[in-house]
């Protein structure tokens, strides 16, 4: 319909990969782009509810939380409260936009996509296929060192089973050798808007990209006990409490994760936009 109303030629889909849809829209986007099939793409998701009946299967699945406020990484943390919006993201060829002199607010350093295969039932999260997919993606971006990325803009729904496993991952790939003066942050955008679900990806885009382009790290909201059932002590991760300076004088370079429910994984690195020539 986007593709009719604004005239549009390009490849025109639409990806359900569950909650990890718009990171895997992203990332296809970036394909399409990389191998020539487009210049520019528009890309991202909406997420509004409609109707009562994925709210009482999720309720039924034991997704949804009893307190109607998502507390990642909290103590406390029941589920996720389901939200309504969406975010829209334009995608060019960096040496294009530059050549353009466009705005150019982050750059998509790469990204990859994947699948948790066979776990102990489908919604079950894969701490593996998390890590690897993360894995996969620094590869693209240049074998670049998981050290020089500082902040990570996780999926962390709120859910018993998944932060646990998610931050165990996490730590394995950019958490590994830090020391506790010099951690990767951690923060979700999900306490703040609810979780959106499709358009979940999207929107921790956004703000994971006002992160590197402001140079901020932004305070983690209702954290208030740490989840006790992650081991934090040794995990080379800290979620930021307050506002904080990005770390370091080297490029800002940051990771966006997203899952689906069905076990679909993706994972993208973002890093500071190249000064203006």
């Amino acid at each position: 319909r986007i593709s009719y109303h604004f005239d549009l030629k390009g490849p025109s889909a639409a990806v359900d990969a569950a909650c990890a849809s718009s990171l895997v829209a992203l990332h296809l986007a970036r394909q399409a782009i990389v191998s020539g099939e487009s210049t520019v793409a528009i890309c991202g998701g909406v997420n509004v509810i409609c109707a009562p009946g994925i709210t009482h299967m999720l309720q039924k699945a034991g997704a949804l939380t009893e307190k109607g406020v998502c507390r990642s990484f909290d103590a406390a943390a029941d589920g996720y409260a389901r939200g309504e919006g969406g975010a829209i993201i334009v995608l060019k060829r960096l040496s294009a936009a530059q050549e353009d002199n466009d705005n150019i607010l982050a750059v998509l350093k790469s990204s990859a996509s994947a699948q948790d295969g066979k776990t102990r039932n489908i919604m079950a999260p894969n701490g593996a296929a998390q890590a690897e997919v993360a894995r996969q993606a620094l590869r693209r971006a240049g074998n670049i060192d998981p050290h020089t990325v500082n902040y990570v803009e996780a999926h962390a729904t709120a859910t018993r089973l998944g932060d646990p496993t998610e931050i165990k991952a996490m730590a394995e790939v950019y958490g590994e050798g830090r020391s506790r003066e010099k951690p990767c942050y951690l923060g979700s955008i999900k306490p703040n808007v609810g979780h959106l679900e499709a358009a979940a990806g999207a929107i921790s885009v956004v703000k994971t990209v006002l992160s590197v382009q402001k140079g901020v790290i932004a305070p983690q909201a209702l954290l208030e006990t740490l989840n006790t059932h992650i081991d934090w002590e040794s995990s080379g991760l800290e979620v930021a409490r307050e506002a904080k300076v990005w770390p370091g004088d080297g490029v800002r370079r940051a990771a966006v994760c997203s899952y689906g429910y069905g076990g679909s994984v993706c994972h993208a690195i973002i890093e500071q936009a190249p000064p203006k020539r």
